[in-house]
């Protein structure tokens, strides 16, 4: 998958995000898709939180309740848990964002 990711920091520490995506499966989009649509706004701190949820949901040992009120889009991502291969495809986006923030935070220290 090729993709590029642009965040940054507004004044109040919350994160504007929008991505560029250029090839990738279906589902490694619509996960990015989701994510954008679920962080825009957050700060780092709630933005991490989020993202180990939704990699939690994926790749946990327990299987999780898709309950849409809560979860709302991110419970379509669910299904993916039956294909193994399939996971990373979804996760991909949220550890590439959970990464880049790492970095960020380890370049400020």
């Amino acid at each position: 998958m090729v993709c590029h990711a642009i965040f940054r920091r507004d004044a109040k520490a919350r994160l504007r995000l929008s991505w560029t995506i250029g090839e990738g499966c279906a589902i490694s989009r619509a996960s990015a898709s989701m994510m954008t649509v679920e962080l825009k706004g957050a700060t780092v701190v709630e933005a991490e939180a989020k993202i180990a949820q939704v990699v939690e949901l994926l790749v946990g040992e327990e299987e999780p309740k898709a309950d849409l009120e809560v979860l709302g889009d991110i419970a379509a991502l669910l299904g993916v848990r039956r294909f193994p291969a399939r996971i990373k495809c979804a996760t991909l986006a949220w550890h590439a964002l959970g990464s880049a923030l790492k970095g960020a935070s380890d370049h400020k220290e």
